[in-house]
């Protein structure tokens, strides 16, 4: 950061960011350093004057800030061994303003600094995901791995590379860590060549290198891993382990976990060691730093003393001998307020004298650091790390600004904590990732000193992170709140020794199959891929590709391609000698995974040997779709509208907009024309007027309801004044020959329209229902030859029907329940009874006959918002078929029953109704469903999946599935629409759609009735024989008994054939006739 600090008397003191009861003060440079003592509870020192304002002010304790500087620890006319800091008796009624402006008037002291509350940047811990670190690729890491020598021996990381936690201490001993832990041989005085042992089935510091003498000149008595600088309670000791806090941990986990070594977690900077350096008080409980400051001047020393036991580092602006080796130090830690010159000086005098890096956290207020100053991230010499997700876009909590130097994955790192890992997100986790690849990149370059590597690791950051993303951080004068980039460990390491080749595009052609430009299961495939060697790094020579892929449905043909040199900054052509491969009929489409794996030379010894991965598209898409579209929550009608041989599409958009395509896609003439506001329902179609051509209709928001002809003419534009947000449905509810529309409205005081051809109301319509509702179903309920309107409503919750009576419609409400309805009614007819089916809010779907009773209430997981498709399963059964928010999808009989195989977790909700076909042409239903996560899949009568599916689009799914044989090849085709789209899929096997729910509502007039006979295949059952398989077994038997018990309800026929004695019941006594049959 670019700090000046100056030398002032005293920061503005603010309880938020400060101690109210301690505070720091420094002698002046030519006044002795002060020796403490306490007898009797009485505290004094050498110093007079200084004893006097002791009792007079309520000071109860004085100690030294930094025990072991020296006179070599300063910068002007600080010098960091004549620093002190003071605690204020509790029951003191003097403010820390009156005492410290008292202090500051004696001429022997130079300044005085309120002491500021540091607080660990971590947010609380997420659920534990062990081995999901992100992270790691995120930085590069197993690229930059690959320039050591793994295989033979050569492994990333050097143990002379020190990475301090300063923080809340560390639990040194976890089996993740200990085999890193830094081992000071410079205080082995045993000589045994460790400075740990495993004694009685646990780690301890080597009893024989406990000996009371600071062996190694580091100032620090038998510092065998590390320091502790703030105890239990305030004093210094040897053993910087916790069992009291984990943050320390999970950050030197970050830091260093041993890597490779087959359990919990790895690290960028793979086996280098780790300094455990404990500044939280053990009693304290809520893990704030106590002692940041120590802890830092300590980790620096260690770090220069580590290769030059016997140097003198000098002084600022007068500089000694050079150490190898230096320290890199994290601190994940921070708060708000003004600078401190006795801050500054420590982290000076550790990267002027001692050679460290120091890291520290930028926070995780979301503050703009130009604003809000935050410390010790801000100051000089120190690299400030935002946190950025592994995406790279900017962690919602980090703070940013102009001080911020680099950024790094912060969200959802997984590291170590005390006996175990955890996940934790903030600015604490994104340090001790820039500071890993530090330690990665000076085990590499071990000639750099600390400049040299910051430079290095600040200017490979990779800027990706403002492409496109965080433009709210950056602006257009080049100045950036996230500092260089995200940190590029591969870069750092790298971009002077070898190329680096990447995936830039491909050339995917089909070689066989159906004549679309897209690849298809069962077919071949040429593959060309572009390689692009990025600029700044060095030329690449004798580039040669090899393709693989792991998916089974995947056989490569031709694997190998020879790019021969591609320069830095240039492309590698693949126009000839193509990759080629063939599929699997039965694969599942999508993106499969391919990988190229890539050799190249650089200069000297150096060589690239790298794995691309990149998706290459299998899929089924129509020829021309997908097509982008705003919100298509309106299911297609697909049919020949014109009846001129070819398919018509048609759909509504979010943006209002009625759209009718051919199946290649392109509107046809007059399309697409603007209903004014959003379309959510489906299009209806049918001859109303009986003229010989079909028309279309079409609900809007506007409150507009259109009917058009084929060429995108206005026949009718009706008023209703009312929301129409649902769908249309056409039939015959007046004595006149022609069809009318009827359609509901989507506000409380909702009435229920049925209109004529030529706009004119059906005599009694509008019918004041005033109830909340989007479609309608239509059904011939009394026989009568017209239709009855059933509806299910959002307002009082009603399940009913209106008969139009002739021009005199009355209502009747079947069911009122106690949540809203917010699926469309469909209506089921078996036999000669009647049957309204709705989900509701309240996680049920409901059966209703003409008397209003339940038939059935099957309850879900959460809300029901899908209709019901209806499908054949067998002479007993037809199939209901729904979605729930729950995200399961639910086939059950019309009993209420599960079906077999069902239900079926699909891992999103469903709030789009099913559709139903024979997708394979093999005889029975298949059920395609889509989910509000982007999946879309066909499933089996029995609940399994169809080959090939499921498919992700990635969109949420917010229409329903319509499916046709939409291009004449007899294989059908399956539109939907998305949030973004409407999808086209091109299933490849033959099926039929005839007789089966194909489409929401179940046909183009939307009616959402289907008629399930089940005496169809048994005209003359026998006897006994109530499965109608013309044997009476044990089976009919089990069908009676469920009879008996109401489990499921008997047909017309199986009424007669389970009534053995004729007495028009049905129970136990013809249970006994049936099992005297078969015993016959």
């Amino acid at each position: 950061m670019l700090w000046a600090p100056i030398c002032i008397k005293a920061n503005n003191f603010d309880s938020n960011y400060y101690y109210s009861n301690q505070f720091l003060f420094c002698l002046d440079k030519n006044v002795e350093q002060l020796k403490i003592n306490k007898d009797n509870d009485v505290l004094f020192t050498n110093n007079l004057s200084l004893n006097i304002f002791i009792q007079e002010f309520d000071i109860d304790h004085i100690e030294a800030w930094l025990p072991n500087s020296t006179e070599n620890d300063r910068e002007g006319d600080i010098f960091l061994n004549r620093i002190y800091r003071v605690y204020i008796k509790s029951n003191s009624s003097l403010s820390i303003q009156q005492i410290t402006q008292e202090l500051g008037k004696f001429d022997f002291i130079h300044s005085y600094e309120y002491e500021r509350i540091y607080k660990t940047n971590s947010f609380i811990p997420n659920d534990p995901m062990i081995n999901q670190q992100c992270s790691l690729g995120a930085v590069k890491a197993y690229d930059a791995w690959s320039l050591w020598d793994i295989e033979n021996g050569d492994m990333p990381g050097d143990e002379n590379v020190l990475l301090a936690s300063v923080d809340s201490g560390v639990q040194w001993d976890h089996p993740d860590l200990v085999d890193n832990i830094w081992q000071n041989l410079g205080e082995d005085a045993d000589g045994d060549g460790k400075t740990i042992e495993y004694i009685n089935d646990e780690w301890v510091l080597d009893p024989g290198d406990i000996n009371g003498v600071d062996d190694d000149g580091n100032t620090y008595t038998d510092d065998l891993i590390g320091w502790d600088p703030s105890g239990i309670s305030g004093g210094d000791d040897n053993d910087p382990n916790t069992q009291v806090h984990s943050h320390g941990t999970h950050v030197a986990g970050t830091l260093a976990a041993a890597t490779n070594n087959g359990i919990g977690v790895a690290s960028a900077a793979f086996n280098s060691s780790i300094l455990p350096v404990k500044c939280t008080r053990d009693n304290n409980d809520e893990e704030t730093i106590n002692d940041g400051y120590p802890g830092i001047q300590y980790a620096a020393k260690a770090g220069y003393y580590l290769g030059c036991q016997d140097c003198n580092p000098g002084t600022i602006g007068n500089p000694g001998d050079e150490s190898p080796t230096f320290a890199i130090i994290q601190n994940s830690w921070g708060n708000y307020g003004f600078p401190s010159t006795y801050e500054q000086t420590v982290i000076n005098t550790a990267h002027q004298l001692y050679g460290a890096v120091v890291l520290a956290s930028a926070g995780n207020d979301n503050e703009d650091l130009d604003i809000n100053d935050h410390y010790p991230s801000d100051y000089d010499n120190v690299i400030n790390v935002a946190a950025v997700s592994c995406n790279g876009n900017k962690a919602s909590f980090s703070n940013y600004g102009s001080a911020v130097d680099i950024a790094a994955p912060g969200v959802g790192i997984m590291s170590t904590v005390i006996d175990g890992y955890e996940s934790y997100d903030g600015t604490s986790m994104a340090g001790p990732n820039a500071a890993s690849c530090i330690g990665l990149l000076a085990s590499f370059h071990p000639e750099m000193d600390n400049d040299e590597i910051i430079e290095r690791i600040l200017n490979t950051a990779d800027d990706f992170i403002y492409d496109g993303m965080n433009e709210n951080y950056q602006d257009n004068f080049g100045n950036r709140d996230l500092g260089h980039g995200m940190v590029d460990c591969f870069k750092a390491v790298g971009f002077d020794i070898i190329p680096n080749l990447s995936y830039s595009f491909q050339d995917l052609l089909p070689l066989d199959g159906d004549g679309d430009s897209n690849v298809n299961p069962g077919e071949s495939a040429e593959l060309g891929i572009y390689l692009y060697n990025e600029e700044g790094w060095t030329d690449a020579t004798n580039v040669v590709g090899v393709l693989s892929c792991d998916n089974p449905g995947i056989n490569i043909i031709n694997n190998t391609y020879n790019y021969g040199d591609i320069a830095a900054g240039g492309f590698g052509e693949h126009f000839e000698n193509l990759f080629t491969f063939s599929i699997s009929d039965d694969i599942q489409v999508g993106d499969v995974e391919f990988t190229l794996n890539i050799t190249a030379d650089g200069p000297g010894n150096y060589s690239l040997d790298k794995d691309i991965k990149f998706p290459v598209s299998i899929n089924l898409n129509q020829q021309n779709w997908p097509q982008d579209f705003n919100q298509v929550q309106s299911s297609p009608l697909i049919m020949d509208i014109d009846m001129d041989g070819d398919i018509e599409i048609a759909f509504g958009d979010y943006d209002g907009f009625l759209h009718v395509m051919n199946s290649s896609g392109q509107e046809l003439p007059g399309f697409p024309f603007d209903t004014g506001d959003d379309i959510w329902g489906s299009i209806a179609s049918a001859d109303i007027n009986l003229d010989g051509s079909n028309e279309i209709v079409v609900c809007s928001k506007s409150k507009h309801l259109y009917i058009l002809d084929i060429n995108g003419s206005v026949v009718l534009d009706y008023n209703a004044n009312q929301f129409l947000m649902g769908t249309p449905s056409i039939g015959n509810i007046d004595s006149d020959e022609e069809l009318e529309i009827v359609f509901g409205a989507y506000t409380n005081s909702g009435d229920v329209f049925a209109i004529n051809y030529d706009g004119s109301n059906v005599e009694g319509f509008p019918y004041d229902l005033n109830e909340k509702m989007q479609g309608v179903a239509l059904a011939d309920i009394n026989g009568d030859g017209l239709d009855e309107i059933v509806f299910s409503t959002e307002s009082e919750n009603f399940i009913g029907f209106i008969d139009p009576n002739n021009g005199n419609p009355y209502s009747t409400i079947l069911y009122e329940g106690l949540d809203k309805f917010k699926s469309d009614p469909s209506v089921l007819k078996i036999e000669s009874n009647f049957y309204f089916i709705s989900g509701s809010d309240g996680n049920k779907i409901y059966s209703i006959d003409l008397n209003g009773n339940i038939v059935f209430e099957f309850e879900s997981g959460a809300p029901i918002q899908t209709s019901v498709g209806f499908g054949y399963v067998d002479e007993q059964t037809v199939g209901l078929f729904f979605g729930s928010q729950d995200n399961f999808l639910y086939g059950i009989d019309q009993n209420g029953l599960l079906l077999d195989g069902w239900p079926i977790d699909v891992g999103g909700k469903i709030n789009v109704t099913p559709a139903i076909s024979d997708l394979d042409g093999d005889g029975q239903l298949e059920v395609v469903a889509a989910t509000d996560n982007g999946m879309i899949a066909a499933f089996n009568l029995d609940g399994s999946v169809l080959q090939n599916f499921p498919i992700i689009i990635g969109n949420s799914f917010i229409g329903s599935p319509a499916i046709v044989d939409v291009d004449s090849d007899n294989d059908l085709e399956i539109y939907i629409g998305t949030t973004a789209s409407l999808v086209g899929l091109d299933y490849k096997l033959e099926g039929d759609v005839v007789g089966y729910w194909n489409m929401y509502h179940g046909n183009y007039k939307r009616t959402s009735f289907y008629e399930f006979d089940p005496n169809m295949n048994c005209s003359s059952p026998l006897l006994g024989d109530i499965n109608c398989d013309s044997e009476v077994d044990v089976l009919d038997i089990m069908m009676v008994v469920d009879f008996v018990l109401d489990v499921s309800f008997p047909f017309d026929y199986q009424v007669w054939s389970s009534d053995l004695n004729s007495d028009t019941n049905i129970n136990i006594f013809d249970i006994i006739s049936i099992v005297a049959i078969i015993l016959d």
